[in-house]
């Protein structure tokens, strides 16, 4: 049996939209016609899409509270349904549950039907498939992903502030010289031979600069920048050397370096909570920081742990992530709870995280 999502109009002529069960598209117009509505479209609910975070976020909380409850899968999935928090993606959710109906375990349904489902979260619930804690795992997924969202959320509030700024400064300054200058001028011509000072000249000649040739150099600045990022977009060599670049940088270089190893670290730790082996951990937590040349690096890198090297050597040779973290990582090697000092690691990279913020602000 399987799910069909289907619009239409009952017979009072108001729109309707849901979902039904039934064997095929013709039992289903059948069932819709028997009450009322008659079906405009009709699609099974089982194609890839996208699945939002939110959604997800609650899809595990709930499931994982369902099963701890002693409810089984697709009891839970029935009562999940009519969830308010998954009322948008009742639709996504209703095709997982027919999958896990036929058989198809929760992890490859997520891996096929979510086009955003990142590689780490599939990972980490087959591991916990594998080893009958999907409830705890649920729920464990749920509060990191809600963590990410939070930090992603704090990094743009972040930089909304000072982009703001340096969108008000450079407006200010095209009307100054492009507006504000030419009246000034037009009152010096009109005032006859005036001697002016060489700095207010070299404004005054920008400034006429600016209206005659302002829009095709603001047209060649904007197309060059869509060149590269279409470039950047396309090309895997040039994503890693813009991201390997930004590590460099002046101030953000800093911030970058505390992203990456907070994602790092915390992504490592969840995936080893869950079960998942520690070279398959290294990698997804490579992928989850969000930076093509440290995931590069870390994949690479990850190499050397199937030969017998150890975490935190491995760490050591990826510049950003040999700091701080490598030395926790080390520690957790030596007292065998590597999990929980990878989670303080992230804590306290997330500690001088909204530290950096806060004095950059200011």
């Amino acid at each position: 049996m399987r799910t069909f999502d289907y619009t239409g109009y009952d017979l009072a002529g108001k729109p309707k939209r849901g979902l039904i069960e039934a064997w095929s598209v013709k039992e289903a117009r059948e069932k819709l016609a028997f009450g009322g509505i008659l079906a405009e479209r009709l699609a099974v609910a089982g194609k890839r899409v996208g699945f939002p975070l939110q959604a997800r976020i609650a899809l595990y909380r709930e499931l994982g509270a369902l099963l701890a409850a002693g409810v089984p899968l697709m009891r839970a999935f029935e009562l999940l349904l009519s969830s308010p928090e998954l009322l948008e993606a009742r639709i996504v959710v209703a095709a997982i549950r027919d999958r896990v109906r036929e058989g198809q375990a929760l992890s490859a349904t997520l891996r096929d039907r979510g086009e955003n489902v990142p590689a780490y979260e599939t990972a980490v619930i087959e591991s916990a498939e594998r080893a009958g804690t999907l409830d705890r795992i649920l729920s464990e997924i749920a509060g990191f992903l809600e963590r990410e969202e939070q930090l992603k959320q704090k990094v743009q509030a972040s930089l909304a502030y000072p982009m703001i700024v340096f969108t008000t400064g450079v407006c200010v300054a095209l009307v100054m010289l492009g507006v504000l200058l030419p009246k000034t001028q037009a009152i010096f011509d009109a005032a006859g031979d005036v001697r002016l000072p060489w700095i207010t000249s070299g404004f005054m000649a920008l400034g006429s600069a600016l209206r005659s040739w302002g829009p095709a150099v603001l047209g060649l600045f904007i197309g060059a920048a869509v060149a590269c990022m279409a470039m950047v977009r396309r090309s895997e060599i040039a994503r890693r050397r813009r991201d390997r670049i930004l590590f460099s940088l002046p101030l953000l270089g800093r911030g970058a370096a505390l992203l990456v190893n907070l994602r790092f670290a915390r992504t490592l730790s969840m995936v080893l909570e869950g079960g998942v082996p520690l070279i398959e951990g290294f990698v997804l937590a490579g992928k989850s920081t969000g930076n093509a040349w440290v995931e590069h690096a870390v994949m690479v890198a990850a190499d050397d742990l199937t030969h017998g090297a150890r975490a935190s050597e491995v760490l050591g040779k990826i510049a950003p992530l040999s700091g701080l973290l490598a030395g926790y990582v080390s520690v957790g090697e030596s007292t065998g709870d590597l999990r929980r000092m990878l989670s303080q690691a992230a804590d306290r990279y997330l500690s001088r995280w909204e530290v950096f913020v806060t004095r950059s602000l200011g």
